[in-house]
Parts: C-alpha cells; sequence; structure tokens
C-alpha cells in the first residue's frame, strides 16, 4: 500500500489550441487511452488522475482557456479533448502563462506530479522569443502574471514540467524558464503528431520508473534506500517462487557511430513487450550501487526452458 501511495499519478495535459495545432488535438483525442493502456503495462493499477488545460490567446475571450479538472473520468476527459477546436489566437505569441497559472492552481495531490506541455508558440513578452516574432503584449502578460513566480510556485509543488517541442520558436522561452527559476526545470523534448503520445508515454513511464525502481522502504514519510545483505552465490531455483513482471527489450547500438549519434540516453524501448515476463528471482542482491541493488534472476521461457538473467 506504501508503494502503491508513492505511484499515484496526477498529470495535466496543457494544449496549444490554437488554428495551427490540429493535428496535435486529434492525435490527443484518438490515442489518450492507448496511453492509459501502455501506463497500465508500466504501472499496473496505479492510483491516476489526470487534467486537461487547452489555451488560445487574449483576443479569444471566453475560449481563451479550457479546463478540464483532475480527474479518473478518463471518457470524460476524452470528450472533452474531442469538443476541442483548433482556433484562434492573434499574433504569434499565445497565452502560454494563463495555462500555467491555471494548471498550478489545479488541486495537486499525488505523489508523482507532472505537465506536459505541447505549443508551437512561445509566451507573450519580448523576453521570451525573438523581438521580430511580433507581438501584441511586447512587455509581457498583459494581466500581469509572472514567468518566475508561476514556475517558482509549480516547483514548490514538485510539479515535473515536460514541454514538447514543435518548432524552434519556443526555445527561447524554454531556455528563458530555465534561467528564472536557476535550474533546468523545463526538460524540452522534440516531437511531432503521429510521435506525440508514445513521447510522453515515454517521459512518464521514464519518471514513474526511475522513482520507483530503486530498492526502497517508506520510512517518516520519505523513501530511503533499503539496507541489503549481499549474497554472490546463485540460489537454488527450486526454493524459489515465481513472479510476473512487465519486461522492456533493450536499445542496443550496433556500431560505435550509432552510439556517438544517439540524441538520447535512454537504452530501453519506450512500451513494454507484449507478453508478461515469469521469473524466480534470488532473495538477497550480489551487488548494489548508491540507489540500485542487483539480483540474480531466472527467466521462466516457453517449453519448460530457463535463463539466468
Amino acid at each position: 500500500q506504501k508503494l502503491k501511495a508513492a505511484s499515484s499519478l496526477d498529470i495535466v495535459f496543457v494544449l496549444d489550441c490554437t488554428g495551427s495545432m490540429g493535428g496535435y488535438i486529434t492525435a490527443a483525442k484518438e490515442n489518450i487511452m492507448a496511453f492509459l493502456d501502455g501506463l497500465s503495462k508500466v504501472v499496473p493499477d496505479i492510483p491516476l488522475r489526470i487534467g486537461f488545460v487547452g489555451y488560445r490567446d487574449h483576443c479569444d475571450g471566453s475560449n481563451r482557456l479550457a479546463v478540464f479538472p483532475f480527474s479518473s473520468d478518463m471518457p470524460g476527459l476524452k470528450a472533452f479533448i474531442a469538443s476541442q477546436t483548433a482556433t484562434g489566437g492573434g499574433d504569434a505569441p499565445e497565452d502560454v502563462l494563463g495555462a500555467l497559472n491555471v494548471t498550478c492552481s489545479l488541486d495537486w495531490c499525488s505523489a508523482q506530479r507532472m505537465i506536459y506541455h505541447i505549443g508551437d508558440a512561445p509566451c507573450h513578452g519580448n523576453e521570451f522569443h525573438d523581438p521580430s516574432m511580433g507581438d501584441n503584449h511586447p512587455t509581457g502578460d498583459p494581466l500581469g502574471l509572472k514567468a518566475d513566480s508561476i514556475l517558482k510556485d509549480l516547483q514548490s509543488k514538485n510539479v515535473e514540467y515536460f514541454f514538447g517541442k514543435i518548432n524552434n520558436s519556443t526555445d527561447i522561452m524554454i531556455n528563458r524558464f530555465n534561467h528564472l527559476v536557476g535550474s533546468k526545470y523545463v526538460n524540452s523534448t522534440p516531437m511531432n503528431e503521429k510521435t506525440m503520445m508514445t513521447t510522453i508515454l515515454s517521459s512518464v513511464c521514464y519518471s514513474l520508473t526511475a522513482s520507483l525502481t530503486s530498492s526502497v522502504r517508506t520510512e517518516g514519510g520519505g523513501l530511503m534506500m533499503k539496507k541489503v545483505v549481499l549474497d554472490p552465490t546463485m540460489p537454488s531455483w527450486g526454493s524459489r517462487f515465481s513472479e510476473n513482471a512487465t519486461r522492456f527489450s533493450l536499445k542496443i547500438p550496433t556500431s560505435i557511430s550509432e552510439l556517438a549519434a544517439a540524441t538520447t540516453d535512454k537504452c530501453i524501448n519506450d512500451f513494454p513487450d507484449t507478453k508478461i515476463a515469469s521469473f524466480k528471482m534470488a532473495s538477497n542482491p550480489f551487488a548494489k550501487g548508491a540507489m540500485r541493488a542487483t539480483y540474480y534472476a531466472q527467466e521462466l521461457l516457453s517449453g519448460g526452458r530457463t535463463a539466468i538473467v
């Protein structure tokens, strides 16, 4: 139960819904269920709440923001996203700060908290984009919202911020956001409408598994490295019980040049294998590092075969 509580997730999709973003709205609507299915394979039965904040610009009046608060009603979320149309937006920048401000005000309560923001234009204010872009509000948000205040508030609530980069026009904004909070808080990842949900699932699963794969125990409200006794001997597999697990295949480079050209340090596939793996694991690890321990395991293959992993 403690581990389940530690893996609870609040995630908000923050999506630019102006005219150029129709393909991304469609991708979110059509693939939200596939995202949930993929997430459930990585972390089964995770307590999950999802919200949605769509944004346009100040000239769009009541259509400026579209908010679906945190909920476990996934069909309702899908219907809400489907109701959004790619329209509006006056000048090149959009009301990004308005969207982040309402996102920050949602009732965040889960152990893991994430924003996934997808947009193809920066926020208002010449400090966040090339001044030649053309901005009806060059001095900043017309309602007085300040990026540093909003970002620091999100940080204080332990919300991770992922950004789906569609083009280079948002580079100055993301760099400025990180400068304002003094760290690489916003994690930017290139994407397009075809790979959108795969990229989001990859980021979410990577963040979740990174926080849960350590040998940990809950004590005093925090997660701590579990004290382990090393045993270098191979176990007697007949005395060990079998377990089921989700398996991810490794992405192994085929050459030095491929390794050198890699644009990511991830070495596993984004999605788990379709078949559940059965295995037996040693009761004690044979080695450990600062955050993880390594165990002998015996994988149970088809036809009664086994393999040591």
